[in-house]
């Protein structure tokens, strides 16, 4: 009977949530954050999305429209507007971008959020297939989170609306255990792809990275005198992306891994300037491990002893 009751622990640590109301002001707090880093990545791009995506950008739309998947939008849908003189292909693409960006601030602001998170999806993939040949992860992980956000309940806290809808119990189980599985399979995979290599094991793969001066914004030569904490920092990565498998079953394990999957992160976007990957990344963990219970021993308090002499006198 023993390993049964273990059966049933382990799968109820599946969906337990200790406070269902913080867990679901977490994913509010992901789907804040993943639209604050979408909407400045395409303020930031703005300027030269012309060059990503126009038909003679650095890369020509013609490579681009190769290396994309031929199901996902792209810029060239919308040709017959410039090609009858209606707009410019300048124009074209700075409306979509417009809209593209109103669609994020409603995302934010938590108002109709699968709707807009839908169409912000929908302008996301075609601004990813018009410049395929300059995405990377971050645009990956992007379409991910704007997907989630249409489907998990992401806007019961933290919105613009007057009545938000009420808190479900169990579609906040539910996404909080999509969220944690998608994660598991994005560490976990990462980390056995890292591990099955010698370079992370013995440090070196960690100090080729530090010693690039074109990625990295300090110099980091002095940890030529300290090789083990660069044997220290390689293991640190497996051990959060491998170990990340066990925010499924254990609750404390959760708390342990958000602590460290934030300072991987944050390592990341200060030594290789992978701003928008790293935010991405924080904000898919704080929607699948943040809103634990902060518990804060306290110290019992102390009974006051009654005075010697107030009994006497009362007793007289």
């Amino acid at each position: 009977m023993r390993p049964i009751a273990n059966v049933r622990r382990v799968a109820s640590n599946l969906w337990a949530e200790p406070d269902i109301a913080r867990a679901a002001a977490a994913l509010s707090v992901f789907r804040i954050a993943l639209g604050l880093v979408v909407l400045w990545q395409a303020v930031m791009t703005a300027r030269d999305l012309q060059l990503l995506v126009g038909e003679f950008g650095l890369m020509q739309r013609p490579i681009n429209q190769a290396l994309a998947p031929p199901s996902l939008p792209t810029v060239a849908w919308f040709h017959k507007l410039w090609d009858l003189g209606l707009l410019s292909e300048r124009h074209v693409i700075y409306i979509l971008l417009a809209l593209y960006m109103i669609s994020l601030v409603y995302v934010i602001a938590g108002w109709r959020t699968k709707i807009f998170a839908g169409v912000a999806l929908f302008l996301h993939l075609l601004f990813k297939a018009s410049g395929f040949a300059s995405i990377y992860g971050a645009h990956e992980l992007a379409t991910n989170g704007l997907f989630f956000c249409m489907l998990l309940p992401v806007s019961t806290r933290y919105t613009l609306v007057r009545n938000a809808p009420a808190v479900d119990a169990f579609f906040v189980r539910v996404g909080r255990s999509v969220l944690r599985a998608y994660l598991s399979i994005v560490y976990v995979s990462s980390g056995i792809e890292k591990i099955s290599g010698p370079a992370w094991r013995d440090g070196s793969a960690m100090w080729n990275f530090l010693m690039r001066p074109e990625v990295t914004i300090i110099n980091f030569g002095w940890l030529n005198h300290v090789p083990w904490l660069v044997l220290i920092m390689g293991w640190f990565v497996l051990t959060v992306e491998i170990g990340y498998f066990f925010c499924l079953f254990s609750q404390r394990a959760r708390v342990a891994w958000f602590f460290g999957t934030l300072l991987l992160h944050l390592g990341i976007s200060l030594t290789f300037h992978l701003w928008a990957f790293s935010f991405i990344m924080m904000a898919l963990n704080c929607g699948a491990l943040g809103g634990f219970p902060m518990q804060w021993r306290r110290r019992p308090a102390v009974q006051a002893l009654p005075d010697p002499s107030l009994t006497v006198a009362k007793s007289s």
